[in-house]
């Protein structure tokens, strides 16, 4: 009887501490999708730039501003 109740005291330690590392992980998650979020606004300079750099490789600049509009 001693070892059941030490083995459910164990376990449910074990599951609680789980726990607790399943949610900082998705905070984690979280955080890093709103930081990738700040990182990937870009200016006009740059949709110039790339815009630019398209039509250097070829790219019809309808096209371009088709493809910088997706981004």
């Amino acid at each position: 009887m001693k070892k059941l109740i030490q083995l459910l005291s164990l376990g449910s330690v074990l599951v609680l501490g789980f726990a607790n590392v399943n949610i900082v992980k998705a905070d984690v998650v979280e955080t890093k999708s709103v930081e990738q979020q700040n990182m990937l606004r870009y200016s006009q300079e740059d949709y110039e730039l790339i815009k630019q750099k398209q039509v250097e490789k070829g790219v019809e600049p309808e096209k371009a501003d088709e493809l910088i509009n997706k981004l």
